[in-house]
């Protein structure tokens, strides 16, 4: 039986995982948009503006300045992580699989829960210890065996991006467990997503991007950037900054292990991405990193 503690967080945690599927999705849908001309700016500008009206409507109409005055420093400080994430991020997915993206998630989960006990001084069980430890071990069989399987498709500067990727992405989890208000969740969403879509336009717009590229997009690209802003961007977004500050840093850290799983399901699917026997060795290792982790 579950302790009430337990069942008060088994809602948050089972919305938190389905949403890191559909993360796990993005590397493929990203590769998809990539690999149709779209720049990776503007992909970034995109999504995040499709996410930006999608919230419009259902923030707090009873007290909007009180709801976005009050949370839009932390809101943009939190989006300025996300911004720099999928900047390298995307950047990164030019240059590897959406595989080994997906693989490199896992070190989320290494510097997420090593910041929860340096700045939150979350105390790390033992079990918490080895899984992570264990998903550790997992992660660099991976990577290894990606780059010895698919020789050439993966650069040694695109996987430095995906590292600097992950950093950034373990830096927003901790400023959502840090910052994310209580009541004013959606506002405080709101502005991370408008911060990402200022910041990503301006550089995207810097960079000289032609809208011509965008208006000539075929209907599997725009299927790829409506996924990636509705359900990724908007939806992802607004779950992760509302259920996230009710399960501990570290258990967020554990769910987010799972992610390499399904980028690698969804990347052999949809993108026919080629797996080597180290590459499922490394994915069955983080499977068991999760078990061991959570048990009870």
């Amino acid at each position: 039986m579950l302790s009430p503690a337990e069942r008060s967080q088994f809602l948050p945690q089972l919305l938190l995982l389905l949403m890191i599927a559909i993360w796990g999705a993005s590397f493929s849908a990203t590769k998809v948009a990539l690999d149709a001309g779209i720049p990776a700016l503007a992909l970034i500008a995109i999504r995040f503006w499709i996410a930006v009206i999608c919230l419009l409507p259902i923030l707090d109409r009873t007290r909007p300045y009180l709801g976005l005055g009050s949370s839009w420093l932390k809101g943009a400080a939190t989006g300025l992580a996300l911004l720099f994430g999928y900047w390298f991020q995307t950047h990164g997915m030019k240059e590897t699989t959406s595989s080994v993206g997906g693989f490199m998630t896992g070190l989320i989960v290494l510097i997420v829960a090593v910041g929860a006990r340096v700045f939150f001084n979350e105390r790390m069980s033992r079990k918490y210890i080895t899984g992570l430890l264990t998903g550790c071990v997992g992660l660099l069989v991976l990577c290894y065996g990606a780059t010895a399987n698919e020789t050439g498709k993966n650069s040694l500067s695109g996987i430095l991006l995906q590292v600097g990727s992950s950093s950034c992405f373990a830096a927003h989890v901790l400023l959502v467990s840090r910052f994310s208000p209580r009541g004013n969740e959606i506002a405080f969403c709101w502005w991370q997503l408008t911060a990402v879509a200022i910041g990503a336009t301006i550089a995207a717009t810097a960079a000289g991007f032609d809208l011509q590229d965008l208006i000539a997009a075929t209907p599997n690209t725009w299927l790829a950037i409506g996924y990636l802003g509705l359900l990724c961007t908007a939806l992802g977004i607004t779950v992760q900054s509302t259920m996230q500050p009710r399960v501990p840093p570290s258990r967020v850290a554990i769910l987010l292990a799972t992610q390499p799983a399904f980028a690698v399901i969804a990347g052999v699917i949809i993108m026919g991405d080629s797996l080597g026997a180290l590459e499922w060795v490394g994915g069955t290792i983080i499977a068991a990193s999760v078990l061991i982790a959570n048990r009870r």
